[in-house]
């Protein structure tokens, strides 16, 4: 599960240009760092579709592929941040945060358990 969330953590963290200051994740209640995770572990499924249509042919995607790929990701990845009552820029709060504070990512760790 580590893995799967670091690497949501990865992909995601570019899908999503803009971000602002991050909070001190002590004030973070863990009902919103429950939903990042259920958001995340949502866009992971998402990535494993939009990636297996790119290798479904056998062939490498050509670039125009590429960013019809990315753009779909994108676009189902804000669709289920809307619909999980977050946002986007809370969801890249979050990511941040989970990349650059150790006590966030035992809270995370925790709640995956």
């Amino acid at each position: 599960m580590l893995k799967l969330l670091l690497s949501i953590v990865a992909v995601c963290s570019f899908a999503f240009a803009e971000q602002n200051q991050v909070p001190n994740s002590q004030d973070i209640k863990n009902s919103e760092i429950k939903k990042f995770v259920n958001v995340s572990q949502k866009i992971a499924v998402i990535k494993q579709e939009v990636q297996q249509d790119l290798t479904k042919s056998g062939q490498d995607p050509t670039q125009d592929e590429l960013q019809k790929a990315n753009e779909t990701f994108v676009s189902k990845a804000q669709e289920v941040i809307e619909k999980e009552n977050f946002t986007a820029e809370k969801y890249n709060t979050f990511v941040a945060l989970y990349q650059s504070d150790k006590d966030f990512q035992q809270r995370v760790m925790k709640l995956l358990k």
